[in-house]
């Protein structure tokens, strides 16, 4: 579940603006998402390292 960042209101999955405050958070999910996929490819990347290490 997410949070509003400037009231703290929870948000429905899919909205683009707090329910409580309007804030909007569009943005916020976008950078959320960015930051999930460089993780995996960071652990992918580790994996591959560490896999090549036995070859």
């Amino acid at each position: 579940m997410n949070y509003c960042s400037q009231c703290g209101e929870k948000l429905a999955k899919d909205s683009n603006f707090c329910e409580k405050c309007g804030k909007s958070v569009k943005g916020e999910q976008i950078v959320r998402q960015f930051e999930t996929q460089l993780n995996i490819f960071r652990l992918n990347h580790k994996k591959a390292k560490y896999l090549e290490s036995f070859m």
